[in-house]
């Protein structure tokens, strides 16, 4: 075993032409092609295809990432009068991101080529190819032709964290952030003089690594990851003055605060929903947020732990997750220290991907956002096991875990990543006809998530097909819920538990927007009260009271669970049924 190790990563670590890399690392990526479209795709694809519709998705080319805007009217509609909408969703929700390279690009393989699912796919793995390419640069840059620049590379193409990137269309704006943020690095660091020369970066390389920055803004939030790179590089490797240093700095934090100013007035931004942070709007829920989510994502860049499970474990186990990262950073820390100690280009790669964690932590943890921070902790990795004093046991943990488990998972996840969407698509197919006779009030009386019922119709549209013309989603979750009819009028919905126990479920909502007894919502034939609460403020029991007598011909009542809708009959006067969306 000894010696397959030692040869394997020997072979890792001789300097392979560009191509034999990117050629590995796509042929492991291949299966992304068959992953169809998911989530956020179905309704790309109807904002670039431009056609009216009821749901008001029409959108410019440059601006297919506002899901909802800032209008509360618009938004209002949207739920109360479509029920395209979860009925808990706040009125101000905003969800709306500023990337019109991303959006340019994704309104071109709608709407421009005319390219199905698995063109469009081809076209994200061009952009990961690019990345490596990037990367590829940045490392030569940084080690020379040598057997580190080798085996970071390899590391990089290899991590199985780029599947979702890679695989979900809507995510392909990491890719083309990414990209053009490392490209920025690589000038950075190709530009430096040398300390014999006083240090610093020259005036070409400002311009270049600028204008890429600005390119990686352009693509999506994912470069601001690339800004703790140059902070770190310019503090720690570059030398130069302390005068130099601290201007450099002030730079990187000013174009910061730039595209913040830009991107606000422009309308972008996030508000109303407990999944994305804006740290400018919500400061102490982003402090909280860097306690518990930069070490969730150190745990998934040490070890094969996926770290999006994190979302959908129960709180205590996430508290743990968390004491458990930053343990494992506390153990860590010294000995790391004491290797990277006297070397600048160590120090600098360390520094930066702990500080590209910190943007990370505006979202959910997600392996998905491991794209930029394991750009420096492989160059590091790669830094420290290539020394002649380096330790065997380094060698054989990134031989075992970032190419042997990697490059096996890799291909695995990428094809995996259809499971996301596989209920939503399940829903798509199993629609009853019913459903889109004029008229007809499809009442989904519970659903595992607010997509399977929402993306319904943006999907058939898309397509050409009728859409429910009136919907109600009654409450989503993953626990039994019983349905109890009251009166000719009125079904009571209770899942065990409660309503909105994780932390997925609050997309629509800002767990700081509390539920009080008694709040009533109105949508299309139907209206809906929180009778009870759980002891954390949350639905425990919701009246559905239809405008129409619950056995009205007009209604449609289903259930939406891993294999899609299930038509059912309401309970008698008086009794019960229970519904279980998982098997």
């Amino acid at each position: 075993m000894r010696q397959l190790l030692d040869r394997l990563f020997q072979a890792a670590g001789r300097t392979p032409p560009l191509y034999r890399v990117i050629a590995v690392a796509l042929l492991l990526a291949l299966p992304a092609i068959f992953t169809g479209y998911l989530l956020d795709d179905h309704l790309q694809r109807l904002m670039a295809l431009g056609t009216p519709t009821p749901l008001g998705l029409e959108r410019a080319p440059w601006d297919l990432f506002t899901f909802f805007a800032q209008n509360p009217e618009q938004n209002r509609r949207y739920v109360e009068v479509l029920g395209a909408g979860p009925w808990w969703a706040e009125p101000t929700l905003h969800l709306s991101f500023g990337r019109p390279i991303s959006s340019l690009l994704a309104w071109f393989d709608y709407a421009v080529a005319g390219w199905g699912s698995m063109m469009s796919h081809l076209h994200s793995l061009a952009w990961f190819a690019g990345c490596i390419a990037a990367a590829a640069l940045l490392y030569r840059s940084l080690f020379g032709a040598t057997a580190a620049a080798a085996l970071a590379l390899w590391c990089f193409a290899l991590d199985d964290a780029h599947a979702m990137p890679i695989a979900w269309l809507a995510n392909r704006n990491a890719l083309v952030s990414a990209l053009f943020g490392i490209l920025a690095f690589a000038a950075l660091v190709k530009h430096t003089r040398p300390e014999a020369d006083g240090g610093g970066i020259t005036p070409r390389g400002w311009a270049l690594a600028l204008a890429g920055f600005a390119l990686g803004l352009a693509g999506g939030e994912v470069a601001l990851a690339c800004a703790a790179y140059f902070v770190a590089w310019i503090w720690f490797a570059a030398g130069g003055s302390l005068r130099t240093r601290l201007t450099g700095v002030a730079v990187w934090v000013a174009a910061v605060i730039a595209w913040r100013l830009i991107y606000k007035a422009a309308g972008f931004g996030t508000a109303g929903t407990g999944l994305y942070i804006d740290p400018g709007q919500d400061p102490l829920l982003f402090v909280g947020a860097l306690l518990s989510h930069p070490p969730v994502l150190l745990l998934g860049q040490l070890l094969p732990l996926p770290a999006e499970l994190w979302l959908f474990a129960p709180p205590a186990i996430t508290l743990t997750w968390s004491a458990l990262g930053w343990l494992a950073f506390a153990l860590l820390a010294l000995p790391l220290w004491r290797l990277v100690r006297g070397d600048r280009i160590a120090i600098a790669l360390l520094v930066g991907a702990l500080l590209a964690t910190i943007p990370m932590a505006a979202g959910i943890p997600h392996d998905r956002m491991l794209l930029v921070p394991g750009l420096g902790f492989f160059g590091l990795l790669a830094r420290l096991a290539t020394r002649p004093e380096a330790s065997p046991r380094l060698m054989r943990y990134i031989v075992v875990v970032h190419l042997i488990l990697a490059a096996a998972a890799l291909p695995l996840r990428a094809a995996s990543q259809s499971a996301i969407s596989a209920h939503i698509d399940a829903a798509r197919d199993t629609l009853p006809e019913a459903a889109t006779r004029p008229g007809n009030l499809l009442v989904t009386l519970h659903a595992i998530d607010m997509f399977q019922a929402s993306y319904i119709a943006a999907w058939r549209l898309a397509e050409g097909l009728p859409a429910p013309e009136r919907t109600v989603l009654a409450g989503i979750g993953l626990k039994t819920v019983t349905v109890t009819r009251r009166d000719d009028h009125t079904l009571l919905l209770q899942q065990q538990g409660g309503y909105l126990s994780q932390r997925f479920d609050w997309l629509a909502r800002h767990p700081s927007n509390r539920f009080t007894l008694g709040e009533i919502h109105k949508l299309p034939g139907a209206t809906l009260t929180v009778e009870t609460l759980t002891a954390d403020a949350r639905p425990d029991r919701i009246a559905l009271r239809l405008d129409l007598p619950i056995d009205d011909p007009h209604h449609l009542f289903v259930w939406a669970g891993l294999n899609g809708f299930v038509q059912v009959a309401p309970p008698a006067a008086g009794s019960s049924i229970l519904i279980d969306v998982l098997p």
